[in-house]
């Protein structure tokens, strides 16, 4: 039993001393994400260390509600020690925004007040950091259409505005024109304009937007989910 258990720490660690941030990221896009964690927490890497944070949000879409919070601030808590061990990660930098976005989603209104905020410097960041990153631009045009959504007296200290979902949406697709997930988000927070005058617009654009994206194959895990959910979608608007 012990030759046995060496021999299994053995090939663990070659395997863990071969891999890469790249391997961590293969198994979020396979579904994997406890698998992603280990294997992240295993390099120690400010980049393995956000693909850890990464890999948490993505896990917090498979369990109740009520788990939700702990996972999204577990999530934060990853993209946190990435930032301690390299501040100009983009990687991170846009890994706790999606974590504190999601987190604000579960907590109080007075607790999430200033979050807002924060997700938006470190989208802005992750941009500076890195402006051929798509994912920080998409989630710049739905903190807008989030923010926005709620009117004048929220939206305008935080400076959030829904004349900037379009070109941060468009921007996002234009550097990754073949994932389901940049239209997807797109249709939905077109979907949240409020203004009377161009709403009409606004849901039309979204149905075009989520027509496209039904006729796209998906890649990934993930991308199969979203996929799913934009013909669902679709269905409720025609």
């Amino acid at each position: 039993m012990r030759s046995i258990l060496v021999t299994l720490a053995l090939t663990l660690g070659s395997l863990a001393f071969a891999a890469t941030p790249k391997d961590v990221n293969t198994l979020i896009e396979k579904g994997d994400t406890k698998g992603a964690v280990t294997l992240a927490l295993t390099l120690g890497s400010a980049e393995a260390y956000a693909y850890a944070a990464r890999a948490t949000s993505y896990g917090g879409a498979l369990v109740p509600d009520s788990e939700k919070r702990a996972i999204y601030e577990k999530a934060e808590d990853y993209a946190r020690k990435a930032l301690e061990l390299d501040k100009n990660s983009a990687l991170a930098h846009f890994e706790l925004a999606r974590a504190l976005g999601r987190k604000a989603q579960f907590v109080g209104i007075l607790e999430s007040l200033p979050i807002a905020p924060e997700v938006k410097r470190e989208l802005e960041t992750a941009i500076k950091l890195d402006p051929k990153m798509a994912g920080p631009y998409v989630a710049l045009a739905v903190w807008n259409a989030e923010i926005a959504s709620k009117g004048v007296l929220v939206s305008g200290p935080l400076g959030a505005d829904f004349d900037n979902v379009r070109p941060n949406m468009q921007k996002g697709i234009q550097l990754e024109p073949t994932e389901i997930i940049h239209r997807l988000e797109f249709a939905k927070a077109l979907l949240k304009d409020g203004n009377r005058r161009s709403k009409a617009r606004s849901r039309q654009e979204a149905i075009a937007v989520l027509e496209a994206a039904v006729k796209m194959e998906p890649t990934d895990f993930w991308a199969k989910r979203d996929l799913a959910e934009a013909k669902s979608l679709l269905a409720s608007l025609r």
